[in-house]
């Protein structure tokens, strides 16, 4: 699936955060022994992620004093999971928003510190819905970042996994498009520079 490949398979450059002075580890496991030592050395005061494919367990949380807070391309409680931008394809009329949330042991689930509702142009791809919507939540993620421990506690929806073949199949009957050949051209772009 081309929308795995571009914003799951692909990932940018280590060098182009270190050459901005952000340290880069990479742990396989999230809640290990080699994060607890990073997060250990860095002492940070409040975790953060984005595009990230894993869960954090409240003992990882627990390593920075205000927790962690999360950029999520959708408007929660709606679309919690891995693909948001995908399912809000799949509705009749595309809704797409950004919020920032804290992290908690369910998916997508913690109380919504910042959100807005993001118009995107008709005819966009699933992969370039999620790229805006991450830009568009760096604001938000400054002010979030200010205030990391208040926020309005929400009732999750249902959890919307990787999509069933069906929905695919449908989103393609629909000409609505989950990644296309710009998309996979940006995606190496960013892997190839260091």
């Amino acid at each position: 699936m081309p929308y795995l490949a571009v914003n799951y398979g692909l990932r940018p450059a280590p060098g182009r955060l270190a050459g901005h002075g952000i340290p880069v580890v990479e742990v396989a496991d999230v809640n290990g022994p080699a994060m607890a030592a990073a997060i250990d050395t860095a002492r940070p005061d409040l975790l953060v992620s984005f595009h990230f494919d894993q869960i954090f367990r409240a003992e990882t949380l627990a390593l920075a004093p205000w927790g962690g807070i999360n950029l999520h391309p959708a408007l929660l409680p709606r679309h919690r999971g891995p693909v948001p931008t995908i399912w809000a394809l799949a509705e009749p009329e595309p809704c797409f928003g950004v919020t920032i949330h804290r992290l908690a042991a369910r998916i997508d689930a913690g109380a919504i510190l910042a959100q807005r509702e993001v118009p995107l142009p008709p005819g966009i791809t699933a992969s370039a819905a999620a790229r805006a919507l991450h830009l568009a939540g760096v604001p938000l993620l400054v002010e979030a970042i200010a205030r990391p421990k208040s926020g309005r506690e929400v009732v999750p929806l249902p959890y919307c996994p990787f999509p069933p073949p069906d929905l695919l199949r449908h989103l393609a009957r629909q000409g609505r498009r989950l990644a296309d050949a710009a998309d996979l051209r940006r995606a190496l772009r960013l892997t190839r520079r260091a």
